[in-house]
């Protein structure tokens, strides 16, 4: 990651997916020494991640404190488990990572060979889970999604441009 050539982008960023998987165990502390040693080589380099469906452990907080601008916290979920992002929330807090990070939905359902499981798939959901969001954590600052293509391929009924107008009003929802 140190070595990458990213031309002359005044601005680098660079995006990592599935971090969080040891729980502060071996494949966490690798995670840590990867990040930490690129954030020592290139400091201007912003880097977010996205946090594998659960809290971020305790030692991998803290090096996303001193390495990482936004954290993408994967939550998967349909009204009858949307406890599931006040969780996600909470353990951001815990670890002093809410100010920088963002809870991302899924969209659509997951594919049949994962299960299946029905995700976020409608206006009313996505206004609602917002609107969870606001409540509990209003100084987080904003929501991610995964997924965006699932819904026209399993035929969910949230457009595009609800959801635009949806994420347009995150700001003024309570």
């Amino acid at each position: 990651l140190a070595r990458l050539d990213l031309g002359d982008n005044p601005n680098p960023v660079i995006d990592i997916d599935e971090l969080g998987w040891g729980f502060d165990g071996g494949i966490d502390r690798h995670s840590m020494a990867i990040l930490k040693a690129t954030h020592e080589k290139r400091p201007n380099l912003k880097i977010a991640v996205w946090q594998m469906r659960g809290p971020v452990a305790p030692k991998l907080a803290a090096v996303y404190r001193d390495t990482v601008k936004l954290v993408m916290m994967e939550t998967y979920v349909d009204l009858n488990d949307a406890w599931m992002i006040a969780f996600q929330l909470q353990a951001a807090r815990l670890n002093g990572l809410l100010k920088r990070s963002v809870v991302a939905l899924g969209l659509g359902k997951e594919s049949d060979d994962g299960g299946g499981y029905r995700w976020t798939q409608t206006a009313e959901e996505l206004e609602q889970q917002v609107r969870l969001i606001r409540f509990v954590a209003p100084e987080s600052p904003g929501v991610a999604f995964f997924g965006k293509w699932k819904l026209k391929e399993n035929d969910c009924p949230l457009t595009d441009e609800q959801l635009d107008n949806i994420c347009s009003r995150f700001l003024e929802m309570q």
